[in-house]
């Protein structure tokens, strides 16, 4: 997912589903929380995010995350060895 991507790049922590392209883009406990779809869960995972201790780590991870692996250049390279790849 893009959403994700686009937050952390800001330095927003990320807290979401545990499913599909989030859990590629959000690292647990890194650069956010990846959640059972839980509605108690995803609140407690949210406070969690955003107490001060746990913004600040998470913020800094996220955003040099996304820096380093996230960037148009690094997504080229990527998807020229998957076409690579497949031509094999």
């Amino acid at each position: 997912g893009l959403m994700p991507i686009e937050a952390m790049s800001c330095g927003l922590p990320v807290v979401a589903l545990n499913t599909g392209g989030y859990k590629e883009s959000v690292q647990h406990g890194k650069t956010g929380y990846l959640v059972q779809k839980n509605t108690n869960t995803l609140a407690g995972y949210i406070k969690k995010a955003l107490e001060e201790k746990n913004y600040k780590k998470l913020s800094k991870n996220a955003r040099a995350d996304v820096v380093s692996n996230w960037s148009w250049k690094n997504s080229g390279v990527s998807l020229k060895k998957i076409i690579n790849d497949a031509l094999k």
